[in-house]
């Protein structure tokens, strides 16, 4: 992994599956959020980046 030990590289790799982990717990929220708007207004959305 280029790390300059084998310690270094699984610290790496655990902070990096925790955050993947957060940020899917995020995205739930928002498509989840997102479709009870629809449910509530019966309007369908596209989700789009924001800039």
């Amino acid at each position: 992994m280029g790390h300059g030990s084998m310690r270094a590289a699984l610290i790496y790799q655990h902070k990096t599956d925790q955050r993947a982990r957060e940020i899917a717990v995020r995205l739930n929220e928002v498509v989840a959020r997102e479709s009870k708007r629809d449910d509530d207004d019966g309007a369908t959305a596209v989700l789009m980046p924001t800039t």
